[in-house]
């Protein structure tokens, strides 16, 4: 008698288990859908393009923490390399008046003097570079790497 219990409750725990995995997976995945969804509304609120006059340019070289040290916070984490991003300065216009940014740029204009930026229509001064704006779409998993979307 004792046996068949203690197989019962075997089987009971195996059962609640594996609901306990789906109910598990189908949450995680619904969270995935909903984070990209926000991502998405996220890239998509630029959907203003203008071009750019690049006022000023230069290279940033910032370290860069290898996340793996003891520390409790990045500060006191150990530090193992550098990261240099291109980064831009421009200004831009919308409805003749003029508006101004900066941020990572690709490395390719260091010779050009424009860049197309990329603004929120309700508010220009929430703005971006499309090189920045394209990162960030492949980033969140918007794009893969040829630009496709996913």
């Amino acid at each position: 008698m004792v046996r068949y219990l203690l197989i019962g409750l075997l089987i009971f725990a195996v059962i609640i288990t594996i609901i306990g995995r789906i109910r598990y997976r189908s949450a995680y995945q619904e969270r995935i859908r909903e984070e990209k969804q926000k991502n998405r509304d996220l890239v998509n609120r630029y959907s203003g393009r203008a071009e750019g006059r690049i006022t000023e340019h230069h290279w940033d070289t910032h370290l860069v923490s290898s996340g793996v040290g003891t520390g409790r916070t990045m500060k006191e984490d150990t530090i193992d390399a550098t990261d240099s991003i291109f980064m831009v300065s421009y200004e831009f216009e919308v409805d003749g008046k003029t508006y101004t940014g900066q941020g990572e740029g690709s490395p390719a204009i260091q010779v050009r003097k424009a860049q197309t930026i990329c603004y929120d229509p309700s508010d220009p001064n929430d703005n971006c570079t499309i090189f920045y704006l394209n990162a960030m779409k492949y980033r969140y998993g918007l794009v893969d790497k040829k630009g496709n979307k996913i």
